[in-house]
């Protein structure tokens, strides 16, 4: 399949178990496209290549039913540049409060409550579909007598600690991705951020210069960039071609978007997505170089960037995965300090987006797993030496859980189904020099069922679950359930509404599918490391309740 996509030229590919949609620049591509695979053989099968019906554009449909509501929507509330003219400071004022919706309020105690208001929310909803799907949790006295509820009054499944702030409420991201395109007003090309999805209807971009979120040092970076970007649009480089923003709509345009990443010892990483159908190797090269000289001798050597990356697709419709870099110069990496430790990190590395709060939430960890802490609140250590201790991380990522708990542990398991991530994790290891870890790459489900049945008996087993945003897979739960060797779950989540199917899933009636005896949650805390955002990391300690079938 790899050599046909080197023979088709597409601008667009979907792909499922069963049907694959392709979208192609003109109809003598597809028609060739059509001509190569149809009737070709692949894994056995006979494949049938034909034209699809076309499917509604996504933003032209929610553009036609704004042009037919457009009597009952005000200007102010339908944004987008090719309709009339804008007020562009009270269009980035919006913008700000789609992406930081409570940016006006104090921080203190406000912007608490309101993140706090929302984790009840959720366990007030985990506690009333719970109750449903098994009632005799009800009679559990950890879930009897539960004296907290939502803001409708609505008694929540555990009680909620009180949230802990984030030490810094500004310049807090060490990692940001910007898109580049044209603002309401149609000025461009711009570096910042939508002001909605594409099926949203409308494709405009708002500076990123009214945001706090990213430190300076990126801001200047970012400032360096958007300064030769603009330069490349008035043509100032004789050996490059125009260069303007990628237009999603019409595939055409150059510039996709930004991703930096920025380290407290100084690192700073650039990665900048573009489309260079049409372009020629030379081309490719005479940007490179440009790039080069702008950062490292030109108006942007000052901005203290350490490390510049260059993707180039020539397939303009399909969303960059990064896998053809081109180096302009530095380290595919920044190097951060987190805990005591150094953490390698890498282009497309998971990582902690706020360093300082993160620690404070492996703190909160560290305690819930009973391990000592400069907390000692709800830490105890006894019997901390009676038996092998054992910690499994389930979606390690980088490994910075697992490293950063490492001493408080005979041995430390992480699992992660993605390979560069491993990767980074065990070079993470060797940098710091840990010796009682090991990494895995792989389905988590696929690994956990080994690892499990290698584990001495009677060990003191902690395990730890920080999933993506979708939350775990249903038969990496049904595993967890199944080992009697695990009596508490420390799960972390990012998103609580999306957990809530997994807390559900930990806590169901003992069945074929679900065995063993269920979880439930005990106790929940917060940790807010998204400051001006709804968001909050939530970490719920998920125990065994043997009186429960």
């Amino acid at each position: 399949m790899k050599s046909l996509d080197d023979v088709i030229s597409t601008c667009k590919l979907s792909l499922n178990a069963q049907n694959s949609e392709s979208i192609f620049r003109s109809a003598a591509d597809r028609d060739f496209a059509i001509s190569v695979l149809d009737g070709h053989i692949w894994k056995g099968s006979k494949i049938e290549a034909k034209i699809a019906r076309p499917h509604a554009d996504p933003l032209m449909k929610r553009r036609a039913e704004s042009e037919i509501k457009s009597e009952l929507l005000s200007k102010e509330q339908h944004i987008d540049w090719l309709s009339e003219p804008v007020d562009l400071e009270k269009a980035h004022e919006t913008l700000r409060d789609s992406i930081l919706p409570l940016w006006r309020l104090n921080y203190d105690p406000d912007q608490l409550i309101e993140k706090r208001n929302l984790v009840l929310k959720y366990l007030a909803e985990t506690r009333r579909r719970l109750l449903l799907i098994n009632p005799e949790i009800g009679n559990v006295d950890s879930v009897k007598f539960v004296e907290e509820s939502d803001s409708k009054g609505q008694t929540t499944i555990c009680k909620l600690a009180p949230i802990i702030p984030s030490p810094i409420q500004t310049e807090y991201r060490n990692k940001s991705e910007l898109t580049i395109g044209y603002d309401v007003d149609g000025s461009g090309p711009v570096i910042g951020f939508r002001y909605s999805k594409y099926k949203g209807g409308s494709v405009a971009v708002g500076s990123f210069k009214s945001w706090n979120f990213m430190p300076r040092n990126s801001t200047k970076v970012i400032d360096a960039l958007q300064e030769f970007i603009t330069a490349c649009s008035k043509r100032e480089f004789k050996k490059l071609p125009s260069l303007n923003a990628f237009d999603p709509i019409t595939y055409n345009g150059n510039w996709r978007h930004v991703l930096i990443r920025e380290s407290r010892s100084g690192d700073t990483l650039v990665v900048l997505y573009t489309n260079t159908y049409g372009f020629t190797e030379e081309d490719i090269n005479n940007l490179l170089n440009e790039l080069r000289t702008w950062f490292q001798t030109g108006p942007g050597s000052d901005s203290g960037l350490t490390s510049l990356y260059l993707s180039v697709s020539s397939r303009s419709g399909i969303k960059q995965s990064g896998e053809d870099l081109r180096q302009v110069f530095g380290k595919p990496y920044i190097i951060e300090q987190c805990c005591g430790l150094n953490f390698h990190i890498s282009i497309s590395a998971f990582f902690q987006v706020n360093t300082l709060a993160a620690e404070l939430l492996f703190e909160r960890i560290s305690c819930l797993c009973n391990l000592p802490s400069k907390n000692q609140i709800t830490c105890t250590n006894e019997n901390l030496n009676e038996k092998k201790r054992i910690l499994l991380d389930v979606c390690c990522g980088t490994g910075t859980i697992a490293l950063c708990l490492s001493k408080h542990f005979d041995r430390v398991i992480g699992i992660d189904m993605c390979n560069s991530a491993i990767e980074d994790a065990k070079s993470n290891a060797e940098l710091n020099d840990i010796q009682n870890v090991e990494f895995f790459a792989g389905k988590a489900e696929n690994i956990l069922r080994n690892t499990i049945d290698s584990l001495p008996e009677g060990c003191d087993l902690s395990v730890v679950v920080d999933p993506p945003r979708a939350g775990l897979h249903h038969s990496v739960i049904q595993l967890l359930r199944n080992c009697k060797q695990i009596q508490r779950i420390i799960y972390i989540s990012c998103n609580i509404e999306y957990a809530v199917e997994n807390f559900l899933n930990f806590a169901r009636p003992c069945s074929k599918k679900f065995t063993g005896i269920p979880f439930v949650p005990t106790m929940a805390e917060a940790v807010d490391l998204f400051p001006q955002t709804l968001h909050s990391e939530v970490i719920l300690l998920l125990e065994r309740i043997p009186s429960i079938p």
